[in-house]
């Protein structure tokens, strides 16, 4: 039972926002996960029931990583979908090309696209994110304790469509503000184009577009700020609603 316990919450761990980075070593997380387990057991000890027989066991044990996956999993798509609102801004603006590596996650994003994943990274921890995680992990066993093949898959499906859809609906929604500004830019540098022929617009565009891009950028900031602090804040019903979409009658 414990094991079939620690295997649910040491895999949203290792793919988890903040718990999944590379800068924590895996016997931290599983240490973690470990003393989480051991704290909760006297509450979740009822909430599994071991099957007999070693198959058995062993697609009950899969069943426990691979609900601790998606939970970390869907989580770990919001992230991404601030790290696309910071890589379509960077296109628009011309640093699309300019990439670095992310600390966190190890992937090569546009600076902007950086910026806005530390941003949500210290977002995440102002909310107490980690601990909705954790709380995440712990209530999904009262909710989920077996999967039913048949409806299951159908939930799991519905559920990663509707959260890729998510993740590009907030991607666009946080760089509309700052992609529609620079699009009056371009738009009005093609009039000054058409009304000034003789004049290089092409190498006025870039330093104009540049300076009003990173102005509207910092304006908006606190605006992201508290349109990331809604998401995040959100993800714990949607995280109840996707588990209860999980669970069998």
């Amino acid at each position: 039972t414990f094991l079939l316990l620690w295997a649910r919450i040491a895999a949203l761990f290792a793919v988890a926002p903040v718990y999944s980075s590379s800068l924590i070593s895996f016997r931290v997380k599983m240490l973690l996960g470990f003393v989480i387990t051991a704290i909760s057991f006297p509450l979740l000890q009822r909430s599994v029931d071991p099957a007999e027989g070693a198959l058995a066991y062993a697609l009950a044990l899969g069943f426990e990583v691979f609900i601790g996956l998606l939970i970390g999993f869907l989580t770990q798509l919001i992230f991404t979908a601030f790290q696309v609102s910071g890589q379509i801004f960077s296109i628009q603006l011309g640093f699309g090309i300019n990439e670095v590596i992310d600390p966190l996650t190890q992937a090569e994003l546009p600076l902007i696209g950086q910026f806005e994943s530390l941003m949500a990274t210290l977002v995440f921890f102002a909310i107490d994110g980690p601990e909705y995680l954790v709380d995440a992990a712990v209530s999904s066993f009262f909710v989920v304790k077996t999967l039913d093949l048949s409806h299951g898959a159908s939930a799991v499906t519905a559920s990663l469509l509707g959260a890729w859809k998510l993740m590009f609906v907030i991607a666009l929604k946080l760089a509309f503000p700052i992609v529609t500004t620079l699009f009056i830019v371009t738009v009005s540098l093609g009039l000054l184009a058409r009304a000034a022929p003789m004049m290089n617009v092409f190498m006025l565009g870039f330093p104009v577009t540049i300076s009003v891009g990173f102005v509207a950028f910092l304006m908006s900031v606190p605006f992201l700020v508290d349109g990331m602090a809604l998401v995040l804040r959100n993800l714990r019903a949607d995280m109840g609603f996707l588990l209860k979409g999980l669970a069998t009658s």
